[in-house]
């Protein structure tokens, strides 16, 4: 199973969906994990924080969701992401569902 975590893109955001440390017990679960380049950035883990777990860095977005079946988050995603999601997907993430109409 792949395990696809995104970079926040809200203005004052300091958290991230996926911890490096959680990412390594989902590693060692035998989960692929990628995670958008820059996702831990803001939230003090660096990129070298999830591959020295066992994670993979994505480029951007499309490619970190590619294939993935669950896609974390921590604010609801946007459009764009949104259609990027494969069909099936599973999103975790913080919702609002009275300004989304899509959701």
């Amino acid at each position: 199973m792949q395990v696809a975590v995104l970079k926040e893109n809200a203005a004052r955001e300091s958290r991230v969906a996926l911890t490096p440390e959680s990412a390594g017990r989902l590693v060692k679960a035998k989960v692929d994990v990628i995670v958008q380049r820059g996702a831990g950035d803001v939230a003090g883990f660096p990129d070298a924080a999830y591959t020295a777990q066992g994670a993979r860095v994505a480029a951007d977005a499309a490619q970190g969701v590619a294939g993935a079946r669950v896609v974390l988050k921590v604010h609801p995603p946007d459009e764009t992401e949104i259609a990027l999601l494969e069909n099936g997907a599973a999103l975790v993430s913080l919702m609002r569902p009275g300004q989304h109409a899509r959701v």
